[in-house]
């Protein structure tokens, strides 16, 4: 009996001893943990508390929606997961090994950042140690939308990431941002109501058809420009639903009678103009196209479209399936000089003058043998379109289009003239018709 009473006695000290050195180890841990905190700012003892508890994400090495397309949506693919989890509290992204991140990639994060943080989850990270990584995270706009440290030397820029929307088209917004775009293309902050269209038409989509009926729409525009190359690179991303995945709740019946059976050819389909409205009204569902349009008259350049689990990229002319498919639609354009490009108002005048050189500064005459023929002969030795963009001058005389035009068409012969150049006039579209009547009329009296 007493033998068996020592054992007791033995076996309820070792217990009691056990719970004493997990009581000293949580004390010890307790102490270790606000030491740590000791000295720290409100935001730093947040951002380590929140590391503490959060779940580790790596983005990619190379963090880029053009570049490395597939690394960059399953990275995406895996944060927006986590919202779905009610287990975790925090999201920690490791941005330190990226050797390159694109400004497009830092609108994609932000936009998953912000459906995180929509159902209470909170998200810290870190910078990445490339230079040349973080001068572009620094840069691009990034550090507006979450709280972090931009070094004094990255804190003016043109770059920047706009968040607006909210069931709303907001065209005064992107206006600035518009003629920033042309400062740095052109040197001159010009209006481009092409661009300007371009951005309506896809807040207007977003708006009306990405997202379910009672949610809430929202979109996101980053801007990234490159001084030293004349360059500005645009991105815009929607998280609604994609542009398949409306198409087939739309206009399931059309995809079958139109013989459609893969993501790519629907999506090529659409931006064709083959769904139309689904009003059935005349001079709507023209939105895509329009797009398309914008690239096919070199208004923009390099134009991909990322939506459900299609890349399509209408520079090379060419599509792929994605292996992880992103919830939403994503843009990507470019804004740059061209070689075989002529703006008027700025390689010319802003204030052309009449028809010949004996009238005045500025004529068609001047324009023509100064400028007009020598990058129309260019472009035909390279076999290119020669553009020439009449927007952003004070206007027109008929006599100047009429002298610069029509010596092409004599030179050159009308169909070769006509043919191998593309005009813009947004601001006065019946120019376009115009000049093509004063090239064919070359023909007619010769």
């Amino acid at each position: 009996m007493e033998v068996w009473k020592d054992k007791l006695k033995r076996k309820t000290y070792k217990g009691q001893r056990r719970q004493l050195k997990a009581v000293k180890r949580r004390k010890k841990w307790l102490n270790n943990k606000r030491k740590s905190l000791q000295g720290k700012s409100a935001k730093q003892r947040e951002f380590l508390i929140t590391k503490s508890q959060a779940v580790p994400i790596k983005a990619p090495l190379e963090f880029s929606i053009k570049r490395k397309p597939n690394e960059a949506f399953k990275f995406i693919a895996i944060l927006k997961s986590l919202k779905l989890r009610s287990d975790i509290k925090g999201v920690f992204i490791s941005l330190r090994e990226c050797i390159y991140i694109s400004s497009g990639a830092i609108a994609l994060m932000i936009s998953a950042i912000a459906e995180l943080k929509a159902v209470g989850i909170k998200v810290s990270g870190d910078y990445p140690i490339d230079k040349s990584a973080r001068t572009i995270l620094e840069k691009s706009g990034f550090f507006n939308f979450v709280i972090g440290y931009v070094s004094d030397e990255n804190k003016i820029t043109l770059n920047t990431i706009l968040q607006q929307g909210v069931n709303v088209v907001d065209a005064a917004a992107v206006a600035p941002l518009v003629l920033k775009s042309m400062q740095v293309v052109w040197g001159t902050p010009y209006r481009n109501p092409r661009l300007q269209s371009l951005l309506i038409e896809l807040m207007a989509n977003t708006v009306n058809h990405a997202f379910e009926r009672n949610k809430t729409s929202k979109w996101y525009l980053s801007i990234s420009s490159d001084e030293v190359s004349k360059k500005v690179s645009f991105t815009f991303i929607d998280n609604g639903l994609g542009i398949n995945r409306t198409l087939m709740i739309k206009f399931l019946d059309k995809i079958k009678a139109l013989l459609l059976n893969t993501n790519e050819s629907i999506l090529r389909a659409a931006f064709e103009g083959k769904f139309g409205s689904r009003t059935k009204e005349k001079k709507r569902g023209r939105g895509l196209p329009s797009i398309k349009k914008c690239f096919a008259e070199n208004c923009i350049r390099n134009l991909v479209v990322i939506t459900n689990d299609v890349y399509l990229d209408f520079n090379l002319n060419e599509s792929r399936k994605l292996v992880n498919s992103f919830d939403g639609t994503c843009y990507y354009w470019e804004l740059r000089t061209m070689e075989n490009f002529i703006k008027i108002s700025k390689d010319f005048s802003p204030t052309p003058g009449a028809r010949y050189k004996s009238d005045g500064d500025f004529s068609g005459e001047e324009f023509y043998e100064s400028i007009l023929k020598k990058k129309f002969e260019n472009a035909l030795r390279q076999k290119q379109i020669l553009t020439i963009d009449l927007d952003g001058t004070y206007g027109f005389a008929t006599s100047f289009l009429n002298e610069a035009f029509n010596r092409l068409a004599i030179d050159f012969g009308p169909d070769v003239a006509w043919k191998n150049i593309q005009i813009i006039s947004s601001e006065e579209p019946y120019l376009i018709d115009e000049i093509k009547e004063y090239i064919y009329d070359a023909q007619a009296t010769n």
